[in-house]
């Protein structure tokens, strides 16, 4: 099966890790992952007028880019339940989930392959999940939003 993944980061190593890691599960799980990356807030608007709601599986969503933030994207088309916000400043996550995102993290800077990992995780949860209703582990998460 393919499952397809937006990755909005500005920060070229940050997106290496995290493809690392999604290369990782798709092998484990064996299935492909085809992932798209932005890495600027006029990608993300011009992603954000073309979208109709199935495109993406995940998204792992950014605040900051390097022309304004990727929070321009419309993720609630996408589904909020398919983002995970990830942040190095909490408030710009606490942004994502008021507007619906049940999933941040706090990025470190530089991004460490633990963290990396840890949000791959979290993605696992939100790619392979078969009932989006039911809560997923808290103690998986650094932000839960409450439903």
């Amino acid at each position: 099966m393919i499952k397809r993944i937006l990755i909005c980061e500005d920060t070229e190593q940050v997106v290496i890790a995290l493809r690392a890691q999604l290369e990782r599960l798709s092998a484990s799980v064996g299935d492909e992952f085809k992932i798209d990356v932005i890495m600027t807030q006029a990608g993300a608007k011009q992603l954000s007028s073309q979208l109709d709601g199935d495109d993406y599986d995940l998204v792992l969503l950014d605040y900051f880019a390097p022309d304004g933030d990727f929070h321009v994207l419309d993720f609630e088309k996408i589904g909020c339940e398919k983002v995970i916000a990830m942040s190095s400043i909490a408030g710009y996550n606490q942004r994502a989930l008021n507007r619906g995102v049940v999933c941040a993290v706090t990025k470190n800077n530089p991004l460490t392959d633990d963290k990396a990992a840890q949000i791959v995780e979290k993605a696992e949860h939100i790619l392979y999940d078969s009932s989006p209703q039911s809560p997923l582990p808290s103690h998986n998460f650094d932000k839960i939003a409450s439903s």
